[in-house]
């Protein structure tokens, strides 16, 4: 499913209460992989403008690489430990309520591979309290 889709359907859930902020992939090894000029241009020249993994995995047998400075790792070896949901308080959340939306989102999350929730505080300063 894509990310856009389960950020909707986990709003849909938690909208009163929560804000879904995003979907992210967190942990990555040995960094994220780094698109350059390079990639860019192979992209048009061989690919008319597209551009996937298999455009940098083509790149890379004609002897490109990622462009962070002295990597020559893989494409294929740059991975996400991680992958997890961002979320804030739309308000103060009584703990028995956050604990019931958030144990219904776990569905969603187990189908997609979603490890966990990340919880950013909101300008407000708004949190889970006791109830």
């Amino acid at each position: 499913m894509e990310t856009k889709q389960i950020e909707k359907e986990a709003s849909e859930i938690l909208g009163e209460y929560f804000k879904v902020l995003s979907i992210t992939d967190i942990n990555h090894r040995p960094h994220q992989y780094m698109i350059g000029a390079g990639h860019v241009r192979w992209a048009v020249d061989h690919h008319s403008g597209m551009f996937d993994a298999d455009v940098i995995r083509s790149y890379e047998k004609s002897g490109g690489h990622c462009e962070q400075r002295g990597c020559r790792v893989p494409y294929d070896e740059h991975t996400s430990g991680n992958k997890v949901m961002f979320l804030s308080c739309k308000k103060d959340v009584p703990q028995t309520i956050a604990q019931e939306l958030l144990n219904k989102v776990v569905p969603i999350m187990e189908k997609n591979k979603i490890e966990g929730f990340v919880f950013a505080q909101s300008e407000e300063g708004f949190r889970i309290v006791k109830d």
